[in-house]
């Protein structure tokens, strides 16, 4: 049976979290002043690393080719934007 699942972001360059294979994120957003990406698995599955990057606005980004935007979040009131992207594996 699928689920949804929430998983709390660092506000980092890069992170990996850690979701069952054929996961597909749905979103991210910030809840309680915290980015969270929201996932639906199969929990029955093995599990896999996903690699993740936030980029602040103005901020250098790498290789797009490789990067597969997920979502933004704002902190702060909107001081502070955050861009998120699953980086593929190439």
């Amino acid at each position: 049976m699928r689920t949804i699942w929430k998983v709390e972001l660092a506000i980092s360059d890069r992170q990996v979290i850690i979701l069952p294979k054929g996961s597909t994120i749905l979103t991210t957003q910030m809840q309680r002043g915290i980015p969270c990406l929201w996932a639906i698995v199969d929990p029955t599955e093995l599990q896999e690393e996903r690699h993740i990057c936030v980029i602040g606005t103005g901020h250098e980004i790498e290789d797009s080719k490789i990067l597969s935007y997920i979502g933004t979040c704002q902190q702060f009131y909107g001081e502070l934007i955050w861009h998120i992207f699953e980086i593929k594996k190439e």
